[in-house]
């Protein structure tokens, strides 16, 4: 009995170290294996020079100012849109603009487009989106709100225009002019609305047909 009982504990030990030694063999497997797809990935990404942070930072900032220079003719001029709220519907174009361009990135509507690029594409859509609606609907605007003032003379140019010609280096551009009564009235974005020109400003902005018409002077 005593040697079948030492024989069986043989047998039971030799067992558990078997299972023992499958086990380490096992996790040391998955540890080789984690390390190899470890290793692979930052051969891969030694292979490419860049993180992908800066990879996704650098095509960001080249979407942004391409993009602001096609449409703008100026890097700073989009962030004019954020900075100045305007009434009306401006805000509510900016935001579903920037929803249709979520969309538009996305991995549902793009899947193959690599993850470092969605940033750069998102501003890239967003912008040409949200320029695209706020210059339609602030042409609307403006065009009503200067037919409704019935002036005696007027002159508009375009917001496509305007956001190309936005003030550089101080200097004074009328988006938009109305005349009535004599009494000079210039288009304001801000405010989307007509309001009355400083009458020493007046000589140095308007058609000369104007000024000579209505004897337009400095006041000082």
């Amino acid at each position: 009995m005593a040697t079948g009982y030492r024989a069986c504990n043989s047998s039971n030990a030799f067992a558990a170290d078997l299972t023992s030694e499958r086990v380490r063999f096992r996790l040391s497997s998955t540890a080789m294996s984690m390390q190899f797809r470890i290793g692979i990935c930052e051969v891969k990404s030694d292979e490419a020079g860049t993180p992908m942070s800066l990879k996704a930072a650098a095509c960001f900032i080249g979407a942004y100012c391409t993009a602001a220079l096609a449409l703008c003719g100026d890097i700073t001029a989009p962030i004019d849109f954020l900075v100045f709220p305007r009434p009306g519907l401006w805000q509510i174009l900016l935001l579903v603009s920037g929803l249709l361009a979520g969309v538009a990135v996305s991995p549902t509507v793009s899947p193959r487009l690599p993850v470092y690029l969605r940033p750069a594409l998102f501003v890239a859509v967003w912008m040409v989106l949200t320029v695209s609606s706020v210059g339609l609907y602030a042409d609307w605007q403006r065009r009503t709100a200067i037919s409704k003032f019935q002036p005696d003379s007027e002159l508009q140019h375009s917001f496509f225009r305007s956001i190309r010609e936005v003030p550089r280096e101080f200097q004074f551009y009328v988006h938009a002019a109305a005349l009535k009564g004599c009494i000079p009235y210039i288009w304001s974005y801000r405010s989307m609305s007509l309001v009355q020109l400083d009458p020493d400003v007046a000589p140095n902005v308007l058609p000369l047909e104007w000024i000579a018409r209505c004897d337009l002077k400095r006041t000082r």
